[in-house]
């Protein structure tokens, strides 16, 4: 069973894919009893979490620290 289905089935409200290389985040967030189309975005400004009410990831802060992709 993949780890999308299971938090699915345990009520997981939202989950974070973060990919660092691409400085991508996708946010599953959980409509009644699955999750809904993903919301994918870069990696910079701020992302709220919905599940924590009042608590915001500030991106540029973290993503400066990454190293730069190598294309």
């Amino acid at each position: 069973m993949n780890k999308r289905r299971l938090y699915e089935r345990h009520g997981v409200r939202e989950y974070w894919l973060v990919h660092p290389t691409d400085r991508i985040l996708t946010v599953y967030r959980l409509m009644g009893t699955e999750y809904g189309k993903p919301d994918v975005q870069e990696l910079a400004g701020e992302t709220p979490i919905g599940a924590l009410p009042g608590l915001t990831i500030l991106w540029d802060a973290l993503a400066g620290r990454l190293p730069c992709p190598e294309y």
